[in-house]
């Protein structure tokens, strides 16, 4: 099951974020779209750090998950 998550997650996102804008009519993708125009270059840069805090962010809570349960390794 956790396999099948991890390979259908973001096509699910996908969906569930379509699905919404559809119920709502919010026109979602063309909002994002207007704005990543207004400045690409800028909204690239904002994009790749936010990708990057999110990775960064994983490896520290996994280094401090892992430090902390050292202490009861036999």
């Amino acid at each position: 099951m956790i396999a099948l998550l991890r390979i259908l997650f973001w096509p699910l996102l996908l969906i569930a974020i379509e699905l919404t804008s559809f119920v709502f009519n919010l026109n979602i993708w063309n909002t994002v779209w207007r704005w990543f125009l207004s400045s690409p270059l800028e909204n690239t840069g904002i994009l790749l750090i936010g990708y990057l805090l999110i990775k960064y962010s994983i490896y520290w809570m996994r280094f401090t998950y892992a430090f902390l349960k050292g202490k009861y390794l036999v």
